[in-house]
């Protein structure tokens, strides 16, 4: 596998990328020597992030999923680091897996959306940018594999961490 998040997990000497699991909520701080965080394996999960300059959070949710649980957990980790990592200026991601039908129809996964969407709202964070990625209704094992398919990957190297879904930066500009 390639792209920039499995780049980042196979860094020499050590990794320098905090892996969320599917169905996992993470907090990464930006200070030290793990300056990125990222998750695979999207297929139809969405994925929720805040990031600053200083640090991210992000939830990867898979459809079958609890997201209520997962929001929650992702609204303590919010108020437990904000003050010192999220004080302003942040950026506020909602990641959509857009299913593409067999008959070529899109379809967003919509009342997950929506209960990620209340929650935001919930901790004052209703003015998430939103970017989707597509798959195609299939098995897995028939997925074409291409570089960053299927990940998001926030680099926080940089003075404004730089957001990739399947390795195309979508904050910049």
């Amino acid at each position: 596998m390639s792209g920039l998040l499995h780049q980042a997990l196979n860094a020499k000497p050590f990794p320098t990328v905090k892996h969320v699991p599917m169905n996992g909520c993470e907090f990464q701080s930006f200070v030290g020597t793990i300056t990125s965080i990222g998750t695979d394996n999207l297929r139809s999960c969405s994925v929720v992030l805040i990031a600053s300059q200083l640090g991210a959070i992000l939830a990867h949710v898979q459809p079958q999923a609890s997201t209520e649980q997962i929001m929650d957990r992702f609204a303590h980790l919010y108020h437990a680091h904000k003050k010192q990592y999220f004080p302003e200026g942040n950026e506020i991601w909602l990641i959509k897996g857009l299913l593409v039908k067999h008959d070529g129809d899109e379809e967003v996964l919509k009342d997950r959306n929506r209960v990620i969407e209340r929650k935001l709202k919930d901790m004052g964070l209703s003015e998430a940018r939103v970017s989707t990625y597509k798959f195609k209704e299939r098995l897995a094992s028939q997925s074409p594999s291409r570089p960053g398919k299927a990940t998001v990957f926030v680099d926080g190297k940089w003075l404004r961490p730089i957001v990739y879904v399947e390795d195309r930066a979508v904050n910049l500009g």
